[in-house]
């Protein structure tokens, strides 16, 4: 019985790990990939905002005025949503400060663009070339935390990542030290056994 005993503990605890490892690893793949999709809404924001700075510069000389004003708003309303997501997402303070940099940069790029479209759905092209003039130094600004912010998700993912390889190191090393044991125990036990049945039938 404490043969058997011990067996069964050693076998629970090795397939305890083993499952815990697995649950441990689909939950490290689903943060992983979490990051991941955060890290291209970064990307989807920059190009978003270029896209819609392409649009705006383009619409005092547009013969589909109504068609570009609506590539820039569905523009703006993509870039804002993912900033939204972001936003709600964000755990720590250099998170949450580089979102609000980005806000600031993107609130005088919306209202320059706001005046643009304004002045050419008014019939005033010259005013609507001299205001896209102003847009470029907010949009190089905006650029600039745009990669810092990039640069800050993308050390995120890369510190998870560097952690679960650790951890997945240890759950190996774990798994291969209980096997060992397991194995070590069932072969001292097993002869322990077979010698508590043979020595007495020897004397008898």
């Amino acid at each position: 019985a404490l043969a058997s005993g011990v067996s069964i503990f050693l076998l629970a605890c090795v397939a305890g790990l083993a499952l815990w490892a697995l649950n441990d690893a689909s939950a490290a793949s689903a943060k992983a990939e979490h990051y991941a999709y955060k890290l291209n809404l970064v990307g989807k924001i920059s190009t978003k905002v270029l896209d819609t700075a392409v649009w705006v510069n383009n619409l005092p000389t547009s013969r589909q005025l109504s068609r570009d004003v609506e590539r820039v708003t569905v523009a703006r309303k993509d870039y804002a949503d993912a900033l939204e997501y972001l936003k709600a997402g964000a755990t720590t303070d250099q998170d949450r400060g580089l979102l609000r940099k980005i806000e600031v940069g993107v609130a005088p790029l919306r209202d320059l663009n706001n005046q643009v479209v304004q002045a050419v759905q008014a019939g005033k092209q010259v005013d609507a070339a001299k205001v896209r003039e102003a847009t470029a130094v907010h949009l190089d600004a905006l650029q600039s935390v745009l990669a810092e912010y990039t640069k800050y998700r993308q050390g995120r993912l890369d510190t998870f990542q560097k952690e679960q390889q650790a951890t997945v190191s240890r759950v190996e090393q774990w798994l291969i030290g209980f096997t060992v044991l397991a194995v070590v125990a069932g072969i001292v036990l097993s002869r322990l056994i077979s010698r508590s049945i043979t020595i007495p039938l020897e004397k008898t």
